[in-house]
């Protein structure tokens, strides 16, 4: 294990004219916390036996691109936090898990395309990004929790089918108030519509067999719901009402 501090990366860059593209030594392969913090690169080339991005290592710096390599799995809280040049995030397949506000106040980065072996994805960690489209490609059981995409006004699509769970906590979405349209996976027991809290207008997928809670005339006032059976049960059993579904849809089956 080969350890690159703070001193010596900020000797290399001075030896080298403090340069806007620098590639660490291959030698190393753990980084001191906020080893990049604050710096004017905007391109880091980074050790391909590389580990682990620990905390703030990458905070309120003018990075642009990151392609993290194959055998980090883990990337700390804050790591690039206030990255405000921020536009692109090549995760590796073998990332596992995301700290709280890693990526938090990255306005630029607008596509997020998550590996399918990633467990945990912490609090906070996408809040206030620029983020356009969540997209899982294959199939994963990551844990995805409160507040992760906290304030993405940019957020217009996402879709979690290929995340296996069947709960989530509340308010991952608050306050993505242009999300128009998120598909939900097959193995979602129980949809809670107080996650949905003033967003406009959304367009939901979710499984027949999903069970949909308070649903209250304080929920959006326009909503469509793409399923059938089990909310049409729901309805017709009196567990909700038309004058609590204000302006709500069903696709497919009832009338707007």
């Amino acid at each position: 294990m080969s350890f690159y501090t703070y001193k010596q990366l900020k000797s290399d860059l001075q030896d080298l004219g403090n340069p806007t593209i620098f590639e660490v030594p291959e030698k190393y392969d753990t980084f001191d916390s906020r080893l990049f913090a604050g710096s004017n690169v905007v391109d880091v080339i980074l050790p391909k036996h590389l580990k682990y991005i620990p905390e703030r290592c990458f905070a309120e710096s003018k990075i642009k691109k990151i392609i993290i390599p194959d055998e980090v799995n883990s990337i700390g809280s804050y790591a690039f936090v206030n990255c405000r040049q921020l536009e692109q995030v090549v995760f590796p397949k073998s990332l596992e898990y995301i700290g709280s506000w890693a990526f938090s106040h990255c306005f630029k980065l607008n596509n997020l395309d998550l590996p399918p072996y990633i467990k945990f994805i912490s609090g906070f960690a996408f809040n206030s990004t620029g983020i356009k489209e969540i997209h899982f490609n294959e199939p994963t059981r990551a844990q995805i929790s409160r507040c992760t995409f906290n304030i993405c006004k940019s957020l217009k699509n996402a879709n979690l089918y290929n995340v296996k769970f069947n709960s989530f906590d509340w308010f991952i979405f608050d306050g993505c108030e242009n999300l128009k349209e998120i598909t939900l996976p097959d193995t979602l027991k129980e949809l809670d519509f107080d996650m949905f809290k003033y967003i406009d207008s959304l367009k939901i997928n979710i499984s027949k067999n999903t069970e949909i809670i308070n649903f209250t005339k304080d929920a959006n006032p326009s909503i469509v719901i793409n399923t059938y059976d089990n909310f049409l049960e729901q309805l017709l059993n009196g567990n909700i009402t038309f004058k609590e579904t204000n302006k709500l849809a069903l696709e497919n089956n009832i009338v707007r």
